[in-house]
């Protein structure tokens, strides 16, 4: 539903309201008339609304539903083997959660593992300078 025929609908319920309030203005009431007009189910909904006693029933049906019954009457058709629907779902979610921690564990393993091959001791070169007797190293000849 856009928001044009949300406006609409806004409308036409203020005009439904005033006119069980007899509040309605002569142009009101008129436009009133023409939606009445536009179909039959406009119409059917305006009587429904002026007869008290069918209000006071759909009242009292009302207030006689219990959401928790309907609730698991619904459930029941969606998932009829006695599985509540939220026990189901909290389930998946558990183990995904699960497979997901495992798959961290075992890459954090392999990450450790296989670097460590790659990790062998740094090879270290050794510079060695040979001394010539009576003289002292990177010393500069005096004469």
């Amino acid at each position: 539903m856009n928001e044009q025929q949300t406006e609409k609908g806004l409308h036409i319920a203020s005009l439904l309201l005033g006119d069980l309030q007899n509040r309605l203005t002569p142009t009101e009431k008129q436009e009133l008339d023409t939606w009445l007009q536009e179909n039959g189910d406009n119409y059917k909904l305006y009587e429904d609304l002026h007869n008290q006693e069918k209000l006071g029933n759909d009242l009292n049906e009302l207030e006689s539903y219990d959401p928790d019954l309907a609730y698991e009457q619904l459930s029941q058709k969606i998932f009829p083997n006695n599985e509540p629907a939220g026990k189901r779902l909290h389930f998946r979610i558990w183990w995904y959660m699960v497979a997901a921690v495992l798959l961290l564990v075992a890459g954090g393993v392999a990450y450790f593992a296989l670097d460590k091959t790659k990790r062998s001791a740094p090879k270290t070169a050794v510079v060695a300078q040979k001394k010539t007797p009576g003289t002292a190293p990177d010393s500069k000849k005096q004469s």
